[in-house]
């Protein structure tokens, strides 16, 4: 699978990346990232566990501009 996906640095830019490995499973996590929110509020994020070629795993996070290829 190749995921194509933006990664933001700093307050104002965002790099286009590409991440290729195999799928080992999808989650959908809870996380806290949104500032000031009431704490019963629940946020999540779909992301995508991908084992690369040489072993490494890696997490991504899934939105509607990820791209997917699938080989």
């Amino acid at each position: 699978m190749e995921v194509i996906h933006g990664v933001t640095v700093g307050s104002s830019g965002s790099w286009k990346t590409t991440t290729v490995g195999r799928v080992l499973r999808t989650e959908r996590r809870r996380h806290g990232l949104h500032f000031r929110r009431n704490p019963d509020d629940k946020v999540y994020s779909d992301v995508l566990i991908l084992a690369r070629d040489d072993g490494e795993l890696t997490t991504v996070t899934i939105d509607e501009f990820t791209r997917l290829k699938k080989f």
